[in-house]
């Protein structure tokens, strides 16, 4: 289908009706006292348009003083049959509505010209959906920035939307913390002394990153000099507070597992408590075995998809609730904590990365911030009890007694159980 000013009518007529849009005829409304500024012409039918001067409409959403994209959406179609067409709906710093990215299959095949898209779409999010949270916490997408020789020159900027439905239990309400420092309005604490932070939903919903990839540079940087080369990023397409990407790192023969780290999480600085001012910016990490699937359609599984899902949130977390995160500190997956995915974890602790190289723990900006990186280490519920009663050290030291290496193992031994018959 062409890309034209006929097109962009029929989308935006089509996004409209939409009953997962909340926004309903505004955009609509605003696309008809408005004018095209730009009709892309890689072969999607994505448009940017601008209100006439002088024509007063309703914004789709509140001023917002930045641009950002408010709805995504992903339609099976019927023709082409099994493919997906994806729409992601932007408004600008006033409001009001700025542009619509549509693409087919993750932009990696033009519009056809016959084309029937299904009624319901796969997956909407946003803070225009009807259904579900904001879409900072799924919606991701994947930039193959050093793509091979062979790849047609189109594919070297090749986008591709992922929308995820399966989400978290809820956003985490509650994390402990270890005994590395304390904060004045913590009451409650566990039997090691470690304070226990509970969360009340925050408001507003969703809030505008102030930063864009403020260290990604210099974060890519750190982890291609102490663990190798950064080959792809999942890019969020929305953002909640800060812009959180996942750089990946692929196995290697000489490095037989992944490692996916966060890049966006110390854009913003932590609320720590007094004197720990050098741990108030964070990353975070996780390592996969080599065979962990990676590519898109095998991360539409939520069993593949959630270690990503947990670095996002967890990096998200202090900045939602205004409080922090470090060594030591657990985070259950709900209250009271069920199993993630497919497997017996039921929340996460984080701990220095011990098998990295030790400068990899810590570095410094040329702004001057200190940029710490912990690790990910997914917990059973008895391993979770253990750290409460006992302390994050216990805990450590339980991994170490029984060989519970960096890379993450979702068959691994319950060190808080006694060992069986067989040592396990």
């Amino acid at each position: 289908m062409t890309n034209s000013a006929e097109a962009a009518a029929h989308w935006a007529k089509f996004i409209a009706e939409c009953p997962e849009f909340v926004a309903g005829e505004a955009p609509l409304a605003q696309f008809n006292a408005g004018k095209i500024t730009r009709l892309c012409e890689c072969g999607c039918n994505s448009f940017n348009m601008v209100l006439e001067e002088g024509r007063q409409t309703a914004p789709i959403v509140p001023p917002s003083g930045r641009g950002h994209a408010v709805f995504l959406a992903e339609f099976p179609t019927k023709q082409p049959p099994g493919a997906s067409l994806e729409f992601i709906v932007y408004a600008d710093a006033n409001g009001d509505f700025d542009g619509l990215d549509v693409h087919l299959n993750g932009n990696t095949e033009p519009i056809p010209e016959k084309l029937v898209v299904s009624e319901a779409p796969y997956h909407a999010y946003g803070i225009l959906a009807r259904r579900g949270r904001p879409c900072s916490r799924a919606d991701l997408s994947e930039k193959q920035r050093r793509p091979p020789t062979s790849t047609p020159a189109i594919m070297k900027y090749l986008t591709v939307v992922f929308l995820f439905v399966a989400t978290l239990a809820a956003a985490p309400s509650v994390h402990s913390a270890d005994r590395k420092g304390s904060m004045s309005h913590v009451e409650e604490r566990s039997e090691s002394g470690s304070p226990i932070y509970r969360h009340k939903p925050r408001s507003p919903e969703w809030t505008a990153p102030r930063h864009s990839g403020k260290n990604l540079e210099e974060v890519e940087a750190h982890v291609e000099k102490y663990i190798g080369k950064v080959e792809s990023v999942y890019h969020e397409v929305l953002s909640d507070l800060v812009h959180l990407d996942v750089l990946i790192v692929p196995a290697t023969a000489e490095r037989p597992y992944h490692v996916l780290v966060t890049s966006g999480v110390s854009d913003e600085p932590m609320n720590v408590p007094e004197g720990m001012q050098k741990f108030r910016r964070v990353e975070l990490l996780i390592a996969l075995p080599r065979d962990w699937p990676l590519d898109q359609e095998s991360l539409k599984n939520e069993a593949n998809y959630w270690p990503v899902r947990w670095l996002k949130t967890i990096g998200r977390l202090p900045h939602e609730y205004k409080t922090w995160i470090g060594w030591g500190h657990s985070i259950p997956n709900g209250d009271p904590p069920e199993p993630i995915a497919n497997t017996g974890f039921v929340g996460a602790m984080l701990t220095p990365p011990y098998s990295l190289p030790k400068d990899f723990f810590q570095f410094r900006t040329k702004s001057g911030d200190t940029i710490s990186f912990y690790v990910l280490t997914p917990l059973y519920k008895e391993e979770m009890d253990l750290k409460l009663k006992k302390g994050a050290d216990t805990l450590e030291e339980r991994f170490e007694k029984r060989g519970i290496g960096f890379v993450l193992d979702t068959k691994r031994a319950n060190v808080a159980k006694a060992k069986g018959w067989f040592g396990k």
